[in-house]
């Protein structure tokens, strides 16, 4: 398989940027959710298991704080 080196970066930047978005998605579904129901509903309810959770916090904190800014983690 010949790809070029522009090609593999664009597709790593498409999966990145949707990795950002799916991120931001869950964020903000959590954060509508965390008054209903706790927080392994809410990781099923988006299809994300309990490990995952560090990572997407981390993700959406960094590219949309405004997300996470008043999110009550305590």
């Amino acid at each position: 398989m010949k790809t070029t080196p522009e090609f593999c970066l664009m597709h790593l930047d498409r999966r990145q940027a949707a990795g950002v978005v799916r991120a931001s998605c869950a964020m903000v579904t959590f954060r509508q959710h965390q008054i209903t129901i706790d927080t392994k509903e809410t990781l099923d309810l988006l299809g994300l298991e309990m490990s995952d959770f560090p990572l997407v916090i981390a993700v959406t904190s960094t590219h949309t704080p405004d997300i996470i800014s008043d999110l009550n983690l305590a």
